[in-house]
């Protein structure tokens, strides 16, 4: 009797036994608004436990922390693993959202803009309009220079404006770029707070660089040929092919520069039903495994560089203290044959990977069947 579709999801979905094997080593103010509303209540993720303060005392990567890329803006800085990037329609570049912490929830949003003068004369016109806009509730705290670790002058702006009827503390980090432009950095937390935050928002922004993350290098000589499975992938430079006796095939695995793991594994089963049907099944058995630790984020197309056409979804996991973003792809062969590639990391890191994994499974190849 073929084994079910959920044994293949469970196996791939890295429980401690296989992470053990894996050696686990691992428009400002419209923005501001939308995500300051919910910043009261530790934002869509239900509870608020209140949780230490996390220690940034030191500017490089420690296994706490890690270095987020923006790749859009061209920009990097170091974090706390436990923050979140996220998405929003309102801004070009991706948003860091920190723990929620007795009740508050620190936020970071980031704007490229350009002005063609000085960058205190562009502060200068910054704080003419805010005053305009918020009238007696706005307030410059503080205003001086700032220098990142790496010596990049800027400077540092503290305010007070009034946001759904509260007062919030923003502290605002300018720093110069290419071609008249400027990136501003604000750092959002209620005004009742005080100054609490301000050290490590400052130790925060003292790790940004104007950088992007090293390619994910994909070269036809590292194609690996799975001859049971009658497949063919290629393995990333930087990423290794293991085998395990959990797998019936071998695991790619790979780490970033801040020590992060991704896993992507697979499996072989008969092609009995639409593909429809099978993400259905896969969806619905993993949400009744893990009930609340399971959210379906994705679910639609996708194809190989050859055109091969298939489907996929992504999905957040948590089990205990393990919060893992997945993707699953499910790729049909001739013969009534499917394989299942699952991709597997940490929550932080999955959203920058998104794409790279993509151009990773397309070159997913058939080579017999």
């Amino acid at each position: 009797m073929p084994r079910s579709l959920f044994q293949e999801v469970k196996k791939q979905l890295m429980p401690k036994r296989i992470m053990s094997l894996i050696q686990y080593p691992a428009m400002l103010f419209i923005v501001a608004f939308s995500f300051f509303g919910c910043a009261t209540n530790g934002g869509n993720r239900g509870q608020t436990a209140a949780v230490h303060p996390t220690d940034l005392s030191h500017i490089n990567p420690l296994p706490m922390e890690f270095r987020f890329y923006e790749e859009t803006g061209g920009f990097s800085l170091v974090i706390p693993r436990a923050w979140e990037i996220i998405d929003s329609p309102l801004s070009n570049f991706k948003i860091i959202r920190g723990q929620n912490e007795h009740g508050f929830t620190p936020y970071i949003v980031f704007s490229i803009d350009t002005f063609d003068g000085p960058l205190d004369l562009m502060i200068d016109s910054l704080i003419q309009d805010w005053s305009i806009m918020h009238g007696e509730g706005f307030m410059v705290m503080q205003r001086g220079d700032f220098i990142t670790s790496n010596n990049l002058k800027g400077e540092r702006l503290v305010i007070i404006s009034p946001m759904y009827g509260q007062q919030v503390r923003q502290v605002l980090y300018i720093f110069p770029g290419k071609n008249d432009t400027s990136i501003i950095a604000i750092c959002a937390i209620r005004a009742e707070v005080g100054d609490l935050f301000d050290e490590r928002f400052d130790r925060i922004m003292k790790t940004f660089e104007w950088a992007q993350p090293v390619n994910m290098l994909l070269r036809e000589a590292n194609r690996l040929f799975e001859e049971a499975g009658g497949f063919s992938i290629i393995v990333p430079d930087s990423w290794e092919a293991i085998e395990l006796p959990v797998s019936e095939f071998r695991v790619l695995r790979g780490w970033d520069e801040n020590g992060f793991l991704s896993v992507l594994s697979f499996s072989i089963l008969p092609l009995d039903r639409q593909l429809d049907a099978l993400l259905d099944i896969a969806v619905n058995e993993l949400d009744n495994r893990y009930g609340n630790n399971f959210l379906l984020v994705y679910r639609g197309g996708f194809s190989t560089s050859e055109n091969l056409k298939g489907e996929k979804f992504i999905a957040h996991v948590t089990r205990g203290d393990e919060h893992n973003r997945i993707i699953m792809y499910f790729l049909p062969g001739e013969n009534n044959k499917l394989v299942i590639a699952v991709y597997s990391t940490e929550l932080q890191v999955g959203v920058a990977f998104n794409e790279k994994i993509n151009r990773v499974m397309e070159t997913f190849r058939w080579t017999s069947n």
